[in-house]
């Protein structure tokens, strides 16, 4: 905890529009300034992504619009097997 900007817990969030109520992590996408809870971000399908790199996590989240194609590609596909077995 000790190594989170205080700035981060001033940010709002895209998703629940709310300030004050956590530690906001921006868009990995360059130039994005989109920032958002990570629970926020979880319960809306956004993306993270994990990897590790000599033993150390690195984690990258991308907003709604700046979603990989790839993963895009995959949650449309699991909604249409989704409707189709309802």
């Amino acid at each position: 905890m000790s190594k989170i900007d205080i700035k981060r817990f001033k940010m709002q969030c895209i998703i629940c529009g709310k300030k004050n109520n956590g530690a906001c992590v921006e868009c990995d996408h360059k130039r994005c300034m989109i920032s958002f809870h990570i629970e926020c971000a979880r319960r809306a399908n956004y993306f993270l992504e994990m990897e590790r790199v000599d033993r150390e996590r690195s984690y990258r989240v991308f907003c709604e619009k700046h979603r990989p194609l790839k993963i895009v590609r995959e949650m449309e596909e699991k909604d249409k097997q989704t409707l189709e077995e309802v």
